[in-house]
């Protein structure tokens, strides 16, 4: 990777990131719990439980909890296809 990627690709990062902390409390709770759900941790017939969790955990920020989060995009991909929703991919 040159550096002109490496810019590019720290700037989708922090974009991310802020798209991330801009979203509120609920919706930043629905993204770790579709993650959780993608990944295995939780089943789709556990979500209130899955948000409580989720509540009760946020001890840093979401950004950095989920952009830290190994393969976090098949997860979310995973959650999604669980709750019935389609993935588009190019």
């Amino acid at each position: 990777m040159d550096v002109t990627e490496r810019r590019g690709a720290e700037a989708d990062f922090n974009a991310l990131a802020e798209f991330i902390d801009d979203l509120n409390e609920d919706e930043r709770i629905d993204l770790v719990t579709l993650m959780w759900v993608g990944r295995g941790t939780f089943s789709v017939d556990e979500l209130p439980q899955i948000r409580a969790e989720a509540r009760r955990e946020a001890t840093h920020t979401t950004a950095e909890y989920l952009l830290s989060t190994p393969l976090l995009a098949i997860y979310l991909a995973d959650g999604l296809e669980a709750f019935g929703l389609a993935v588009e991919s190019d």
